[in-house]
């Protein structure tokens, strides 16, 4: 996983499969990167994900109340209509890959 810290907000790019087999590690390495750089908000970059099962989505959701101003970005359209991913994330920037909610419907 790569971060950055560019004006506060820091980045962290989420790659590959996140599934029951990495996510403890996962979440290891975020809150790692949480504790080694001051910042104000949090934004998650999704764009080279292929696949995340609900274990991934447990440390996402689980980092959400620890960082309130976390974003998703990125959010690739597999992942978003996953039958694992809930039906509404209002804290996620959409983007071209992401279906907008009546494509969802």
């Amino acid at each position: 996983m790569k971060t950055s810290l560019n004006n506060g907000t820091l980045t962290a790019c989420l790659s590959g499969r996140v599934d029951s087999a990495n996510a403890p590690e996962l979440e290891s390495e975020l809150g790692a990167a949480r504790e080694a750089n001051a910042h104000e908000a949090m934004l998650l970059d999704m764009q080279e994900l292929e696949y995340i099962s609900s274990a991934g989505l447990r440390v996402i959701l689980r980092l959400r109340k620890a960082e309130p101003e976390l974003r998703l970005a990125g959010v690739p359209a597999a992942v978003w209509t996953s039958p694992a991913s809930p039906s509404c994330c209002p804290w996620s920037a959409r983007t071209e890959a992401s279906p907008s909610r009546a494509a969802r419907r």
